[in-house]
């Protein structure tokens, strides 16, 4: 994992990350605190190129991939981020020569690994919690299936249609995976899922599970994904912004990527900051209440309202036992959900009225070495905080800080 962190206003962009960074090598997860995660253009050129997540891509460092681009295309002019994004996108795409067919089966195998592993996952949660609530009709293999069934449907709008393809994929069928890749889909599901391989039904879900998982919208294979991100001022924008892409995988000669998010600075939206991957600490700082505590909460509330629902109804002496029961049932089903909706909305509106809009107004007025600094600073919560919960050091290392001006191009800080 990875902490990362862009600060932007209309007449600067700063840019912070970590050293830490997981890869794949030798069969399992490595841990390195001397990673670059972040690729300038250097000199006047505000531009940048950050990476989050995997440091790989098919067993190549992106440090190599992305190095490689800039001294290709770095005296370039980019009009903006996205057509930064846009030619680096068509640079992998033109080099398929770097991924080698057996990498490419091999990363799909560890793909479809980590996805099924996520669906067995899933089913002995769904165990735990029956065995939790003393429901003992649920066997293994109807806790498996139904996982498998809960992922497959995901792939899948309310309408019960397939999601759309990747634009990057959009000519490409999902059964043309398994085609290619059968032997692979068969063996995985062979090893993940014994006790299910006689029902004809489920093992096809499987199959198409392995067929949409690569070129349908949804990533489910995070731990080896990417993130992208492509930040700066283009030669004809104004004001800075970045453009963050999910990256995986290769099929067919092109490289598995889907937009997740352009912010771009203006007039009407004049400062922003985000948070990439392990940013938890830097994220609760700026609410004012961690994602653990807020989940606490919520969880706890929900808990008390199905418990003391029953008992309340059970004093309401004015109804017979059935209309107790339906009034129960109704609290439990249909109010607990707009309550906990509507407090969650309440605490959003408080965080966004009394946190972020202050901080943000802060941030509209700052020059690059207090942007800078503010940017180091929040990075270095989130190390402190896996620090002080002695956590695996997936974040840490010395940090990074870049800041870019139009005019000033990028400078580094630290």
């Amino acid at each position: 994992m990875t902490s990362e962190i862009i600060l932007m206003n209309r007449n600067v962009l700063t840019i912070g990350a970590d050293s830490a960074m997981t890869s794949w090598a030798g069969g399992r997860y490595r841990i390195a605190n001397e990673a670059e995660k972040i690729f300038t253009f250097g000199g006047k050129t505000p531009l940048a190129i950050m990476i989050y997540n995997s440091a790989d891509i098919l067993g190549h460092p992106w440090q190599s991939v992305i190095g490689e681009f800039i001294d290709e295309k770095g005296r370039a002019e980019f009009s903006s981020v996205e057509d930064l994004a846009s030619e680096f996108f068509t640079y992998l795409d033109n080099h398929m020569s770097l991924f080698e067919p057996e990498e490419e089966e091999r990363w799909f195998a560890l793909t479809l690994n980590v996805i099924y592993a996520q669906i067995v996952h899933l089913a002995r949660e769904r165990l735990k919690f029956a065995g939790m609530t003393d429901d003992r009709s649920l066997g293994r293999e109807e806790a498996t299936v139904m996982a498998i069934n809960f992922v497959h449907r995901a792939f899948h709008d309310e309408e019960g249609e397939p999601l759309p393809n990747l634009d990057c994929f959009a000519d490409v069928a999902p059964d043309e995976v398994y085609a290619k890749f059968s032997d692979t889909v068969d063996a995985v599901i062979r090893d993940h899922f014994a006790d299910v391989t006689g029902d004809e039904n489920v093992l096809q879900k499987l199959r198409e599970i392995a067929g949409f998982a690569v070129v349908k919208e949804l990533f489910l294979e995070r731990m080896i994904m990417s993130g992208l991100v492509f930040a700066g001022f283009g030669d004809d924008q104004m004001y800075p912004s970045f453009d963050e892409y999910f990256v995986s995988t290769v099929f067919k000669n092109r490289v598995k990527r889907r937009r997740h998010f352009l912010n771009e600075v203006s007039n009407k939206n004049q400062a922003s900051v985000s948070f990439f991957a392990d940013s938890d600490a830097s994220v609760g700082f700026l609410r004012g209440i961690d994602s653990d505590t807020a989940g606490f909460l919520f969880g706890a509330s929900e808990f008390f309202m199905t418990k003391m629902s029953p008992p309340f109804v059970e004093q309401l002496d004015f109804l017979d036992a059935g209309q107790k029961q339906k009034l129960a049932e109704s609290l439990i089903r249909e109010f607990s959900p707009v309550y906990h909706q509507s407090l969650l909305a309440a605490l959003d509106q408080k965080v966004e009225h009394d946190r972020i809009t202050p901080f943000l107004d802060v941030v509209n007025s700052m020059g690059p070495d207090e942007m800078g600094t503010m940017t180091a600073d929040l990075v270095n919560l989130n190390i402190l905080r896996k620090k002080v919960i002695n956590e695996e050091g997936t974040v840490g290392g010395p940090v990074r800080v870049f800041t870019m001006s139009k005019r000033g191009g990028t400078k580094q800080m630290m």
